[in-house]
């Protein structure tokens, strides 16, 4: 089973992922995968992003509470 620790979005994932200040949080709370949904809008991503969070509640976007 797994469960999101982070939701997020960027326009260029090679360069955010490396950089990503919360990466060697999700490390350490076990982290295995990564998750990515290509979406070209950043209309949609803004929409998606804001029901997620509120849904999954992952732990390290306590910047949205």
């Amino acid at each position: 089973m797994w469960y999101p620790l982070y939701v997020g979005q960027t326009d260029d994932f090679s360069s955010r992922l490396p950089n990503h200040e919360r990466l060697p949080q999700a490390i350490q709370r076990g982290a295995t995968h990564i998750h990515v949904a290509i979406i070209t809008q950043q209309r949609q991503r803004d929409i998606l992003e804001k029901m997620l969070i509120p849904y999954l509640q992952p732990p390290l976007n306590d910047h949205y509470r």
